[in-house]
């Protein structure tokens, strides 16, 4: 049983949405003023110790979440994702790498790797909780189809033939150009967007290729009262 925390409530003006997102209809949860008080979290973030991110490709720094906010965020959440990706709901919930997030590193720094879309996990049942914190105009997050397999979601199934064909295309087309990906590109297609808004609450699996549609003019920032702040909880059932 997840502990529930007075310090967070569910917004009553909360508005779910279900998204499909390409050919294989993969379902992303959009949930709008999902906290009614957005504040706190902010002033706990205004207050976080952010440092580099070393242990993945996230470009940027990172600060660890507060317990009670990741569990009263899988509280709300677990019956409905239990819902419409199939699982049971006795199943249990675990969270893991939980972060506020800010992009913050400059396109020449970038690595081959933070170029592409990118996945999660591999498990079907590991889940990608993102939440946009900081009023601002800031950029989103695309889904992408990679054009030479086909492929959306990225799994144990097709993993090696995922990573054979992205070396052949290394080898015949050469490495992506070290910049943010925030369209379409001659090798992935991007299928759909949600757009960043104070207070929206996305949901999709971790097997889903993505990336955040980074513009440098006006993204990357270090200051959590200013950046494009996010908060990121990795579920696995």
């Amino acid at each position: 049983m997840l502990e529930q925390s007075t310090q967070y409530q569910l917004n009553p003006q909360a508005k779910w949405h279900l998204m499909r997102i390409g050919h294989e209809k993969t379902p992303v949860i959009l949930v709008d003023n999902f906290l009614a008080d957005v504040a706190h979290i902010q002033t706990i973030a205004a207050q976080a110790n952010f440092i580099q991110e070393q242990q993945t490709y996230y470009p940027g720094v990172r600060a660890a979440l507060p317990d009670d906010y990741v569990a009263f965020v899988l509280s709300q959440l677990k019956p409905v994702i239990c819902k419409y990706y199939a699982i049971e709901q006795n199943q249990p919930v675990k969270s893991d790498s939980c972060y506020f997030s800010l992009v913050a590193k400059p396109s020449q720094q970038l690595t081959p790797e933070q170029c592409i879309p990118h996945f999660d996990a591999l498990n079907l049942k590991q889940f990608a909780i993102m939440h946009y914190l900081n009023s601002g105009d800031y950029s989103g997050t695309g889904f992408f189809r990679h054009k030479p397999t086909g492929y959306e979601n990225i799994h144990q199934q097709n993993i090696q033939h995922y990573r054979a064909v992205q070396q052949d295309q290394a080898v015949a087309w050469g490495r992506a150009e070290k910049q943010y990906i925030n369209s379409s590109t001659d090798e992935y297609e991007l299928l759909g967007s949600i757009a960043y808004k104070t207070n929206r609450l996305v949901v999709y699996p971790g097997t889903l290729l993505h990336s955040g549609l980074i513009d440098e003019t006006k993204d990357l920032s270090t200051d959590p009262k200013s950046g494009r702040l996010t908060a990121n909880i990795f579920a696995a059932f």
